[in-house]
């Protein structure tokens, strides 16, 4: 019930302050028999997915860049290590952003939609 909720609150919050395209929340709520619900409007596109010739199963690496080989070979280890800041901002993040829920024009395969 709760997660369904953040989910329409969280799509206002980043609709309302950022450019992110992502689907307008219609309506939420809980109704009279306590079923919870988040309404959105209608989106088009395809998803990154459906298109073929973007094959890779890799997503990335979470939190930590990895140097290309000729620097490792020169720097130490150590240098890599991951850094953690000291700061009070919070950054948003999506926490499973993929191909599958990545939505593109079909024609000018700009991103349309991000959504979860």
């Amino acid at each position: 019930k709760e997660r369904l909720l953040n989910e329409a609150h969280t799509l206002n919050l980043i609709r309302q302050y950022t450019s992110i395209p992502v689907p307008k929340v219609l309506d939420y709520g809980v109704d009279d028999i306590a079923n919870t619900f988040v309404t959105i409007e209608r989106i088009y596109g395809i998803t990154l997915d459906s298109l073929r010739q973007l094959t890779s199963n890799v997503t990335g690496l979470d939190g930590f860049i990895l140097p290309p080989p000729r620097i490792t070979e020169t720097v130490p280890r150590v240098a890599w290590q991951p850094i953690t800041l000291d700061i009070e901002e919070f950054v948003f993040i999506h926490g499973d952003l993929a191909r599958h829920n990545i939505m593109v024009s079909p024609k000018t395969l700009e991103v349309t939609y991000i959504f979860d």
